[in-house]
């Protein structure tokens, strides 16, 4: 992808993830949106977001969705973040992304 295709697609997903953001009415629908803007206008393969809201995050994710319907990915994506939420809570620092081995042209 040429640097401007590559700067048009980053404009249109912060635009879209903007209209979200200001569109959201509950934190459900948020993360709802969300999902959805990052599978369609991202690399994204899957998304999982796990809210902190008042102390420790809820013992399994409140939100997973995956591009296609692959029940060994989603396995492979839920066992990922699992391990990465146990590092949050003992390390105190938390991720806003962590990307998988992956190979960018």
């Amino acid at each position: 992808m040429e640097s401007t295709d590559r700067r048009l697609a980053q404009l249109t997903l912060f635009s879209q993830l903007g209209q979200t953001l200001n569109s959201a009415t509950s934190l459900h629908s948020l993360c709802t949106s969300v999902s959805r803007v990052l599978l369609e206008y991202s690399d994204a393969v899957g998304v999982i977001i796990r809210p902190r809201l008042y102390g420790d995050p809820p013992p399994k994710p409140c939100y997973c969705s995956m591009a296609g319907k692959d029940p060994a990915l989603e396995i492979f994506f839920l066992q990922q973040e699992s391990q990465l939420s146990s590092q949050v809570l003992h390390q105190g620092r938390t991720k806003l992304h962590y990307p998988l081995s992956r190979t960018r042209k």
